[in-house]
């Protein structure tokens, strides 16, 4: 989709309801969640509400799922890669400057982490204490890695970003009942959906340069690298399922208090130890900001392609989704008495009070206010309202939805030519490492594919 006004309008309308968002990751078809997640996610940011909007679809996983604590935030949701895909793109820098030179150094070395007997040429009865040494070069490789990033320098230079979304996850795992997995959940997106993706694949975030390539040695020593790590943060220690991983369980014992108060840590505001009353009140801002015509211009248009695809696709289900409930017929119970008569005197009304809600984002001149009829006091004053993301809420995204529909008209597959965009990568320069001096050129774009793949949206 190349029309700048109907980029616009998909941008002001994903921006004003989260609605969309939420009913588009519930129905999507499985061969769309990665595209549809990055095309959420970089929407979201040219409105900045991507906290907000992650906040929503966290949420309404946990609706979806709490029945099933343990399927929370685990399976390949939509929820889980917009979670992923935002904290790998706004932790990329961070992850280059405290995981890469780790990473590099274990990949100058000839060490063999390899476990499993069945991956292991030599007998293990030839050397006594064989399988001993390895797992005491992992558990010392791993733990140098998890002091690195457990420091207090390191840790303090955690983007707030990732701790304002860990803090929404522990916070939804209080609040659907479910508190005592929300360490294990907190640790799962950390680990799982930022710091583990890039420890197995370092170059999918860019932490190696350009012509370095993973021998399948070293790639199976990330692996289990990354596999003790997520074991760590999920508080889970190897079984039969991984038997030859089982002897590096002291590493879990040992190490497992410091992973608990190293989430809960993540969780922390800063800004609250510095007089702020609100704990990440990112999370709750949903009011958004319309961004200029230039800067929506620089989105890959296939995200605005996707979804106007998926709008058209999803119509009438959107549209049954968002609209009020049919009315039941009264029944004999509600049904007037035949022994009630006219004079007899009702019960007094609830007193209520009209509160006129003006929509965040109305276009001037389109609609009227929506009035609610909320209860009063028994002193005649209304409570506060509550907010606007029921009923009336639905009833707004519905005739918005609508009218964009109409907008867009009925959807046509862009030409096979249409070119994409590639947004820039971080070029990595780490002074002093010979195997880090090249970077990926600017001006080439197929060299800068090869080197980060993670930056083709």
């Amino acid at each position: 989709m190349d029309d700048p006004v109907k980029q616009e309008l998909l941008t002001d309308l994903f921006g004003k309801h989260f609605r969309y968002s939420v009913l588009l990751c519930s129905m999507a078809n499985p061969a769309d969640a990665d595209r549809l997640a990055k095309a959420l996610v970089s929407i979201s940011k040219l409105n900045h509400t991507s906290l907000a909007l992650l906040n929503a679809v966290i949420r309404d996983e946990f609706e979806r799922t709490v029945t099933r604590p343990g399927s929370i935030l685990r399976g390949n949701t939509i929820a889980s890669k917009m979670m992923g895909s935002y904290v790998q793109e706004v932790g990329r820098k961070y992850l280059q400057d405290v995981l890469a030179p780790k990473i590099i150094s274990l990949l100058e070395s000839d060490v063999d982490y390899e476990l499993n007997p069945e991956r292991i040429q030599l007998p293990v009865t030839e050397r006594p204490g064989f399988m001993q040494e390895r797992a005491d070069e992992l558990i010392g490789f791993a733990t140098q890695l998890l002091d690195h990033l457990l420091s207090a320098e390191v840790r303090s230079r955690l983007p707030s970003e990732i701790r304002a979304v860990s803090y929404c996850v522990r916070e939804h795992a209080r609040s659907f009942g479910v508190s005592e997995q929300a360490a294990s959940l907190v640790g799962g997106f950390v680990f799982l959906r930022f710091f583990v993706p890039a420890v197995v694949a370092p170059e999918s975030q860019c932490l190696l340069p350009e012509g370095v390539r993973v021998s399948s040695m070293h790639r199976r020593n990330l692996s289990l690298l990354g596999k003790l790590l997520q074991n760590l943060a999920n508080n889970v220690l190897f079984g039969a399922k991984e038997e030859y991983m089982v002897i590096v369980n002291p590493f879990i014992h040992t190490n497992r208090d410091r992973m608990i108060e190293y989430l809960e840590d993540v969780c922390m505001d800063p800004r609250v130890a510095q007089g702020s009353e609100t704990p990440w009140v990112e999370l709750t801002q949903t009011a958004h900001q319309m961004p200029p015509s230039e800067e929506i211009a620089t989105c890959d248009s296939r995200h605005f392609d996707l979804l106007h695809r998926i709008l058209a696709q999803k119509h009438t289900q959107i549209h049954e989704a968002l609209s009020p409930p049919p009315s039941d017929p009264p029944t004999q119970d509600t049904a007037q008495s035949p022994t009630q008569t006219s004079e007899e005197t009702p019960a007094p009304a609830t007193p209520t009070a009209t509160a006129t809600v003006e929509p965040a984002s109305r276009p001037e001149g389109e609609g009227d206010s929506v009035e609610v009829q909320v209860p009063t006091t028994a002193r005649g004053e209304a409570p506060e309202l509550p907010p606007l993301e029921a009923a009336e809420e639905n009833t707004l995204a519905l005739r918005d939805f609508e009218r964009l529909m109409k907008t867009l008209g009925p959807y046509q597959a862009p030409p096979p030519s249409t070119p994409s965009r590639i947004s820039p990568a971080s070029p990595m320069r780490h002074e002093g490492s010979p195997l880090l001096s090249g970077s990926a050129s600017s001006d080439n774009d197929e060299k800068t594919t090869r080197c980060c793949p993670c930056t083709i949206l």
